[in-house]
This record gives C-alpha cells, structure tokens and sequence, in this order.
C-alpha cells in the first residue's frame, strides 16, 4: 500500500518511530513525496518553541524545566481564546505570552500550500481524539485520505514459565532453533526487573542484543567539570565534547551558558551516550505503530500484569474533568490500551509471546489481557538446551536445588544428570585463583582499607568494579555539609547562597521525610558554623585550606586523597576531617593497614610540604546529637561537647597554645585538661617523634599495599580482631566467596605503639 501512495507531490503523515524505516525503503525512488510525522504535523498545525521559551516559563513561574516543559506542551490542547476554567484561563494567558514575546513560532505557509495536495496517514495503529481533531484541521484545507491497518487474523498463545529463567532460556534456544538472522529478530518488554537475567543467558549463547543506553552525560566527571567552567577546551574526549555540543547547540541564543545551568544540568542528566550497536545483533522495539516485515520475527516477554497492559491514572495536567471533547478520559485512554494490544497481537505473523509466574522479586501475575481476550494459556517446563553447557550446568543446578528441597521433578533433569556429572553439584572451591592484572589503577584511603579488610573484597569493588557508588540521602547530607564548610572561611560567604548553589548543582530527589529532616539538620547546621568559627577567631593556625586535594605518584602508581580541612601557623600543621556519623579514631590497628585515614592525611601533607611538622590529628563531628544522655546536662552543652574536636595533639605545651589557647582544659578539643602532673589521662597527646612514627607506618603500608595489588593478591582473608569480624558484616560480596574459618587472619591491637598510650578514641 505504501508504494500506491507514494506519488508527486502528497503527503504522508507517519508515526515518529516508522520515520527512518519510510524513507530508507523510498530513498532510491526519483519523488516529490513528503513524509512528515505526526508530531511535526501537530507543530506545522499549531506552533513549535524552542529552549527559549522553557527558560522563560522557567524564570516567570519559578518552576524547574519538566514542568515549564509541560506547560507548554499542554499549550497545543488549546484552540480557542477564552476558558471558564481559571487554570486553563491562565495557561491560554502564557501562551500569549509566549506569542507576543516570539518565542513560539507559528507557520504561516503550511496551510497555504496544502492546495492540489493529497495527504495520507499511514501505519498507525490508531489514532487518537486529538489526531482525528488535526485531520478535521486538515479537511478544511484539502483532501485527507486514511490508510488503516488491516484487522489481523493470527492466533496467538501464551507461553507461561514457572520462572523468568526458563522462560528467557526458551527464548534464546527457540531463536537459534528456528535460525533466524538476529538482525530480524526484536523484542519487546526488557525492563530494569529481567535485564540482567536477559543478559546472563543471552551471553551463555553468545548472542548480541542492542540494548538502550545507561550512561547519562551527567554521570562524566568531565561534563560535571565543564558545569563548573563551561569551557569546552578542556574536554578530551572528542565523543563526550559532540554530545555536549549537540546539547549546547539548542542553546544557540544565549551566550552567558552558567545562566541557564539548571536547564543544562537537566539537559546532561537526561543524554544518554549512545551504546554500541551491533550489525547482526537483535533489536528491541516499543511495538505500537510499528511495521514489521514478513522474515522479521517479534518476542513479546513478560506479558504478565505488572507490566502489560500500561495503566492510566487521572493525573495529567488537564484533569478528566477539565478535559475537551477531543482528548481520552483516564477510562477511555486504558480501554484503548488495551484494545490496541489485541489489535496489534492479532496483526503479526511470526509473534511468539511468554510470561512467568515468578521473577528475581517475587511472584507474577497473568495478564489482564488474557481473560479480556479469551487468550489460550499453555504451562512450559524448562528443557535442556544443544547450546550452551554453561547455562545446562547453571539449570541442572536450580533443577537439583527444587527437587531436593521441594520434591519437584523436571524432567529436564534426567537428561542432565545423564549427561553432566552430578559432583559438580554443591561442589564450590572459593579459593581465590591468581589473574593476570594489570598494574594500572589508582589508590585511596578508602580503597586501601577495603585491601586490609579483606584482598578479595577490594578485588570485587575495584577490578570487577560490581559495587555501584549509590547516591542516597546519607551521601547527598554528607556532600552538601563538605561543600558549605569548603566555603566559610572565603570572606563573601553566605550560608543561604551557598546552601541554593549545591542545590542547584546536585539535583537530588528528596522525600517529603527527607526534606523536613534536612530542613531540621541545615538549621542545625548553622550553630556547627558558628562553632568553628568561634575557634576559627581563638587560633593563631589562620591559614585555611579547605577541600585540599592531594595526588602523588609511589612507585608509578596515583595515591590520592582530600583533607577536609588543613590548618597552618608557620611550619606546624593541622589536619581534620569532617564527620556526619561517630568520629572514631583507633591506631591499635595501623600495623595491619587498618584505620590509616588520619595518618594517611599526614604522609600526603608532607609529601607536598616536607617541612611540616603535624602538631594535631582531629576529626570533627557535624551533626547534633539525638538526644541528651547525661543528666543535669543541657541539650546546648552535650551539642557543644560533640563538636569537639576528637583525635590527637602535639604534647609540647608551647607548640599547642598557639592551637588552642584553652588547652589547659579545652573547650575545642575533646578530652584535652592539664592537671598538675601533666595532661590528664583522657587528653590524647602525641610527641614530634610519635607523628613522624606514624607518618613511616604508613609509607610502608601503602608500598605494601601497591606490591600486593600490583602482584593480583586477592585472597579471600577477612580480618577478626578479638571475637568481631571487621570484614564481613554488610559486606555485599558473602554469596560469592563463601569464606571458610582456615581464610579468617585474626589481629591484635597494640595497645604499646605509643608508650602504652590506649590509642583508642572515646565515642
């Protein structure tokens, strides 16, 4: 049919997803045809905007850009000049705005030029109210031709599996069975909840799938940079640098591009880098008003309800009460969902549809579609496969695992048992097998004390990279304290500027809960300010380095790391890291590697100034207690008790006067009290000798480190001291190392490393 219609001067209006697949087939044909989708027919009928006109609604109702977006979208239901309807009466009232300010554009030539033309709309599936609204438009104009689907007659079944698993397994032994080219091979229904299950069998198979992209542009380190600068010149990366630019180019008319930062920040977020696209690989598709050739073949997975049919809520912005004639209530939206479905099921040939009864979360539901339809179900079991060993062996496995705890027999299993070797069954060696690794990485604090806990754990996290950093509230409160304190000694601070700024440049989705408790801690927060600066005003350590990031080379390799605060009074120098959790610091274990942050901070110090001379060693408590523990105590007093600073002092009374002036008994530094045989045995007090001790305990921890790193030691050697296992609490890795009492390396603390001093920090 498409070829009947394509002559001198029609038209063809299409759906946005069939446009590149159209005019691919048409591209060696000599026509004046014009193909326009039916979103560029609705902006030809109506108007189009650009960025401008987002940030103008942005910047007039104080609203971020999905919803200055939404606005004007809603903008294109309205055809008439006056609303009874306050809500609809003002938005009408924008888009005159909007008009006078010429920043929606209306075309003037479409209309005029629809003269001897034949217009068709082709390959839809069905069209809704507002499309039949445009073609009623169109009418006015010129002749407007239909070319409907035809009504399809193929009967389909519904494949059910007890699990996912199987269910995928199907799917990969059916498309090789049949031989069938990948590249005409697509699926649809691949979501968050059976991706990676799609992807294990799949890679079992060795068979290539196009999948969407994950990568957003906001989660580059260098496109976060150029947030900051907004220079292109220093991104490298000539892949990373054109997505920006193809960003920045919607941005043509604005020369000052840290104006409109919140829109680029919206822009990066929602930019995907593009994954690889493989040339015989099989391609995913959304289904609805899609064309499908005769050769082609369509999967239709987890066709259970929680995820077919789509339904709809009476949430859009024109609710179902304000709605026009030629727009779907909520009802009318999910009956044609539905309908759609069975029109598009019926409508292909080579379909093959399945569905679980149960998935990684739990269990599932059919379909609602298949008692509305009268669809016929058929129950598959798994069956053993003639491509994959791997995935036999991963199935005799489940297989063996549900006959022996629920007596369940698979036939399938027979077959397995006779061919694969039952021993394997339960059989684990989680002995760490040596790689071949290459000496390329880069070291940290946090990375090296993951090494001392446990080799296999730092092996997971950092060389098989399987622990995802997770941006929670905890880490967004922790980031957001850091980067106000990095400001407070600049002499131009504002609390208030400050606070918006992050904001601005960390977009977090934040609870309602979330928000009141932060709005609580921020008030909070600005009594731990005060505090500091308080000390700040008593010190003679006046020179501030906030956020100092420190990056050497040992033995080729980058150590790096940042101090949260550095302070300084000629050659003697101050370190303190902020905590929002309970500050604690224990040098009873740095012999082994362990709880070496602090003492870390003094090697990397003197590295960049090697005439310094550490004089104290602190971390500092941020937020406000939860309750008062001591009684006849004021809330006020336990606050100013926790802010304290908590760790080590030089013992030299002349070197710490000009620290703390109230040394004697401090009011800063916790514990710290001079009695009349000396500092008190709560003071935590340290010699020149004792700070340069911990400085060369520490340079052979890290070489140590690297050499093991470098020679691939990633046994698994979780670490005990006393009875506590300090390794494998929480650890994520626990199903996949299985450790065994031999790998346990059980410690000792030196309550001796400084003269007998107990190193141990109270809480």
């Amino acid at each position: 049919m498409l070829n009947e219609i394509l002559q001198d001067n029609n038209i063809i209006i299409i759906p946005s997803n069939i446009k590149n697949k159209i005019i691919k087939q048409i591209s060696n044909k000599l026509i004046n045809v014009k193909i326009i989708t039916i979103n560029e027919l609705k902006e030809k009928l109506t108007f189009s905007y650009d960025t401008r006109a987002i940030k103008y609604i942005m910047d007039k109702n104080n609203i971020n850009y999905p919803n200055a977006k939404e606005l004007i979208n809603n903008m294109y239901y309205l055809f008439d000049d006056n609303y009874d309807n306050k809500k609809l009466s003002a938005l009408n009232k924008l888009k005159q705005e909007l008009i006078d300010n010429k920043l929606i554009t209306i075309d003037p030539y479409f209309i005029n030029n629809l003269n001897n033309k034949n217009i068709y709309f082709y390959g839809f599936d069905y069209l809704t109210k507002y499309n039949l609204k445009l073609i009623d438009i169109l009418k006015k104009y010129t002749n407007v031709n239909i070319i409907s689907k035809p009504k399809g007659s193929f009967n389909h079944q519904i494949l059910s599996f007890n699990h996912l698993n199987d269910e995928i397994e199907y799917i990969a032994n059916d498309i090789l069975n049949k031989k069938i080219e990948l590249n005409k091979v697509y699926i649809y229904g691949i979501n968050k909840d059976n991706e990676l299950t799609i992807n294990r069998i799949f890679n079992n198979y060795n068979i290539k799938i196009n999948m969407p992209p994950k990568i957003s542009l906001l989660e580059i380190l260098a496109v976060k940079n150029y947030l900051k600068d907004f220079n292109l010149e220093n991104i490298k990366e000539p892949s990373i640098k054109n997505e920006i630019i193809k960003v920045l180019n919607k941005y043509a008319w604005c020369d000052d591009k840290s104006s409109i930062k919140d829109m680029l920040l919206y822009e990066f977020q929602n930019t995907y880098l593009g994954p690889i696209i493989y040339d015989n690989a099989i391609n995913l598709t959304n289904l609805f008003n899609e064309h499908f050739n005769e050769d082609e073949y369509i999967y239709i997975i987890n066709f259970n309800n929680e995820y077919i049919p789509k339904i709809y809520k009476d949430t859009d912005f024109i609710s179902d009460s304000e709605k026009f004639s030629f727009l779907e209530s909520t009802n009318e939206k999910n009956k044609n969902e539905k309908n759609n479905w069975n029109f598009i099921i019926h409508s292909l040939k080579n379909l093959t549809i399945t569905s679980s009864k149960n998935n990684l979360n739990g269990p599932l539901t059919e379909s609602s579609l298949v008692n509305d339809f009268n669809y016929e179900i058929i129950n598959k079991e798994y069956e053993t496969s003639n491509y994959s060993n791997t995935s036999n062996l991963f199935n005799m496995g489940i297989l063996l695992d549900n006959f022996q705890k629920d007596n369940i027999l698979n036939q399938s299993l027979i077959t397995l048992l006779n061919t694969y070797s039952k021993k394997i069954y339960k059989s684990y060696n989680n002995a760490y097998s040596k790689i071949n690794y290459s000496s390329d990485f880069t070291l940290s604090y946090s990375k090296m004390n993951t090494y001392y806990e446990c080799p296999f754990k730092y092996f997971c996290d950092n060389i098989l990279k399987l622990n995802e950093f997770e941006n929670n509230f905890d880490t967004f409160v922790g980031s957001l304290f850091h980067d106000i304190l990095s400001k407070i000694y600049n002499k131009d601070f504002n609390y208030e500027k400050a606070k918006e700024e992050y904001f601005l440049n960390h977009p977090f989705n934040l609870t309602k809960e979330n928000s009141l408790f932060l709005n609580r801690l921020l008030n909070d927060f600005k009594y731990v300010i005060d505090n500091l600066k308080l000390f700040y005003n008593n010190t003679k350590y006046q020179n501030i380095e906030t956020e100092k990031n420190i990056e050497i080379d040992i033995d080729g390799i980058k150590f790096k790391g940042i101090i949260d605060k550095v302070m300084s009074y000629n050659d003697n120098y101050v370190l303190i890291d902020y905590k929002t959790g309970t500050p604690n610091i224990d040098l009873r274990l740095i012999k082994y590697g362990l709880n070496l942050q602090l003492p870390i901070y003094i090697y990397l110090t003197r590295q960049i100034y090697p005439d310094a001379k550490i004089t104290g060693l602190y971390l500092q408590h941020l937020l406000k207690p939860q309750q008062n523990k001591e009684e006849g105590v004021s809330s006020k007093e336990v606050y100013d008790k926790s802010l304290k600073l908590k760790g080590y002092s030089i013992g030299n009374e002349d070197i710490l006067k000009d620290f703390d002036p109230t040394y004697q008994n401090s009011d800063f530094i916790y514990g710290l009290k001079l009695t009349n045989n000396g500092f008190s045995s709560t003071s935590k007090v340290l010699t020149e000798k004792d700070f340069l001790k911990l400085e060369e305990i520490t340079k052979e921890q890290i070489q140590k480190c690297i050499s093991n790193i470098k020679e691939a030691k990633f046994d698994i050697k979780p670490k005990i001291v006393g009875r506590e296992n300090i390794s494998c609490p929480f650890c994520p890795y626990a199903s996949v190392c299985f450790k065994k009492e031999k790998d346990e390396e059980y410690l000792s603390l030196d309550d001796n490393l400084f003269g007998g001093d107990n190193n141990e920090m109270d809480h």
